[in-house]
């Protein structure tokens, strides 16, 4: 997600990526590559040490796209560096964790966004002007979760990941993601009737 985060950003123009940073070393690879072909530009910095991006003075944002576990951290260390933050959702895995992303932004004077596109995103929209038009009925249910097809490769990178960054604090994984998912179709669809999820 954080590559087509970045991709909107490159393609909105105005914008430069000067550093990448991934725990994964293919991932930032991968980025480069995509970069290079589509804006000719290639990031200064490659690192899978997010503190290295922090000290550069020619950076003015970071877009923050780590799994759940790890929006916490970065986002505080960011607005203490003087730099803006746009941070996916959800914000924080507990309430204290958002409290201190906020009382960061507030002290160092930082724009921080969070992306929850799935509010304002037109799929999103039409399918609750979809649901409110009654069209499918009473709709007292629904299931979300990933989709898979079977064709998934599996992929090991054990090698390419910086594990001691990694591990510093506990995983949540594919699981959190998808109950954000579903707690922000909820409010999207508040007053369509959906009393229940799966």
């Amino acid at each position: 997600m954080g590559r087509s985060d970045l991709n909107d950003m490159l393609r909105a123009g105005n914008t430069e990526c000067v550093a990448l940073c991934d725990i994964d070393r293919s991932q930032i690879e991968k980025t480069q590559d995509g970069i290079a072909k589509t804006y000719e530009q290639k990031a200064d910095l490659q690192t899978q040490d997010f503190r290295q991006v922090l000290d550069r003075n020619d950076i003015d944002a970071v877009i923050v796209a780590t799994p759940d576990h790890w929006h916490a951290l970065p986002t505080v260390e960011t607005c203490k560096a003087g730099k803006d933050v746009y941070v996916k959702k959800p914000l924080a895995i507990t309430v204290w964790e958002g409290r201190q992303m906020v009382n960061a932004a507030r002290k160092y004077d930082r724009v921080v966004q969070m992306g929850t596109q799935q509010r304002s995103g037109a799929q999103y929209l039409a399918a609750k002007e979809y649901i409110d038009s009654g069209k499918l009925g009473r709709v007292d249910w629904y299931v979300a979760g990933p989709i898979l097809t079977g064709k998934e490769k599996h992929r090991t990178c054990l090698t390419d990941l910086h594990l001691k960054v990694w591990t510093t604090t506990c995983g949540w994984g594919l699981l959190r993601n998808v109950r954000s998912m579903k707690t922000t179709f909820i409010s999207v669809s508040a007053g369509t009737g959906i009393t229940q999820v799966v």
